[in-house]
């Protein structure tokens, strides 16, 4: 289920992944924080939902 998001928000996300949130179009979930999606007992410490983004180790 291919999605792409910027900065944690949703930009594009294929038909599969749409119907599997249980939306009938993109646009119902452009622009829309990813971890919204996701079960909040689902979540762990730390990660957007609780004020934090999360990114990526740097390579040294």
């Amino acid at each position: 289920m291919p999605t792409i998001h910027v900065d944690g928000k949703i930009v594009y996300a294929n038909r599969a992944f749409v119907r599997t949130l249980g939306c009938d179009a993109l646009d119902e979930i452009v622009g829309k924080p990813l971890v919204d999606f996701v079960d909040p007992r689902a979540r762990a410490p730390g990660s957007p939902s609780r004020g934090r983004p999360l990114r990526a180790p740097s390579r040294r």
